[in-house]
């Protein structure tokens, strides 16, 4: 009887493969146009919120691993509990990305494919730029105030191009998602 000789390939490096490796190329090989950007954050917020559904509903997905402390005799009790509660928490992680990220931004899609208009092109004077631990390279926030005076924050996914404070641009803008698209 003949093994196996492929190996199963981990989760994780897909993950990290369509999450982060795919958007980039998407973004900075296609010129770094606004569709491709819409189709590289569709991607990776996808991605995401799949792998949370998978983790939290998949009974094969271990969450406590086999060395972990909880896996220890006397932890027997509490165990099962406290794996459906990561699992509702992951769960609850994902379909929250799903309602505030990917609903929003998929009905822009639907109003810019019908309406065969542009996106929004606003603008502003930047005022802030930030990025959460461990996304410098994936997702900026950044805020600009308009002419109106109002000040807006939007989601700049897979930057190509680095935002200064103070200066002023036009940003390509999904209104429902707060995604900008492009900044020109």
């Amino acid at each position: 009887m003949k093994k196996n000789t492929v190996k199963k390939i981990d989760e994780k490096l897909l993950l990290f493969i369509f999450m982060i490796i795919l958007p980039i190329l998407l973004v900075h090989i296609g010129h770094g146009n606004w569709i491709n950007r819409i189709i590289a954050s569709s991607i990776s917020i996808s991605c995401g919120m799949f792998f949370c559904l998978y983790v939290g509903l998949s009974p094969n997905y271990k969450i406590i691993k086999k060395d972990g402390k909880l896996n220890n005799k006397e932890y027997s009790k509490i165990r099962p509990r406290v794996e459906f509660a990561i699992r509702i928490i992951i769960l609850c992680v994902g379909l929250t990305a799903f309602w505030f990220l990917l609903l929003p931004q998929m009905k822009d899609v639907y109003r810019l494919i019908i309406s065969k208009q542009d996106p929004e092109i606003l603008r502003g004077i930047v005022e802030n730029v930030s990025t959460g631990p461990g996304a410098l390279f994936i997702c900026k926030s950044v805020e600009f105030k308009i002419d109106s005076g109002e000040t807006i924050k939007r989601l700049y996914m897979y930057p190509s191009r680095s935002v200064k404070l103070g200066k002023e641009y036009d940003f390509v803008i999904l209104p429902q998602s707060k995604f900008i698209l492009e900044v020109k």
